[in-house]
């Protein structure tokens, strides 16, 4: 443990990594500085069984347990942070996040983990043009955390819509609902599912592949997002 921490600092030394909101120097393993870090709201729904994450989703759609690791505000340190993660290449960014969630959702009080983790997916042509899915990135930091497999080929996104962030919740819903399918028929049978995104907006998206998995014949599914967008 000694010779790691040893490693660590000499990474830090000698590559040092800055805010993704002031860009001042922090240590490798944090993604903003003490002053910008106190800038993000964390939520409480770990500790919440009917928080807003869940309420957000429950117009449509049952599920078991959701929770959001931030509250996403406009032009705020996390947008910033989750716009690197997305088209900045910022991959390591979505790692960290994914293990903090990791690590809330084992000590999250009362709970059966999941047996597996389902990303969101992407259009293959959007994957290309990025590179990766950060919502795949994100749950491989979960995994790491839980120990949970995650299955990346069985929720397939099948068209590449425009951006619906501008849409209303019922616009996107209608537009999302078709643009989901499943690969593998019965595949899910009798287990938890955690289903993963990066961000819960209207809940459009993530309404219509729990309406999928519950197809899949799974026995409850859980939600999981780096952050809740407001209102």
């Amino acid at each position: 443990m000694r010779i790691c921490q040893l490693f660590t600092d000499a990474v830090d030394f000698f590559y040092p990594t800055h805010c993704i909101s002031c860009h001042s120097i922090v240590s490798s393993k944090d993604v903003f500085c003490l002053y910008c870090a106190t800038k993000c709201k964390a939520t409480d729904h770990f500790k919440i069984q009917n928080n807003e994450t869940k309420a957000r989703t429950l117009l449509r759609v049952d599920v078991r347990w959701s929770a959001a690791l931030f509250t996403y505000v406009k032009h705020g340190h996390v947008q910033k942070a989750i716009h690197m993660i997305k088209y900045g290449g910022r991959k390591d960014i979505a790692i960290k996040w994914g293990k903090l969630f990791g690590e809330n959702y084992l000590s999250a009080v009362g709970r059966e983990l999941a047996d597996v983790i389902i990303p969101i997916p992407v259009h293959y042509k959007r994957r290309r043009k990025r590179g990766y899915n950060q919502s795949e990135v994100f749950a491989k930091g979960i995994s790491l955390i839980t120990g949970i497999k995650i299955i990346n080929n069985l929720l397939v996104k099948q068209s590449n819509q425009i951006t619906l962030t501008q849409q209303s919740r019922e616009s996107r819903f209608l537009q999302v609902r078709e643009s989901f399918a499943l690969s593998k028929k019965n595949s899910l049978q009798g287990k938890i599912v955690l289903l993963v995104d990066d961000v819960l907006t209207t809940g459009a998206t993530i309404e219509a592949a729990v309406e999928k998995l519950n197809g899949s014949g799974c026995k409850e599914i859980d939600l999981g997002f780096i952050a809740l967008a407001k209102n």
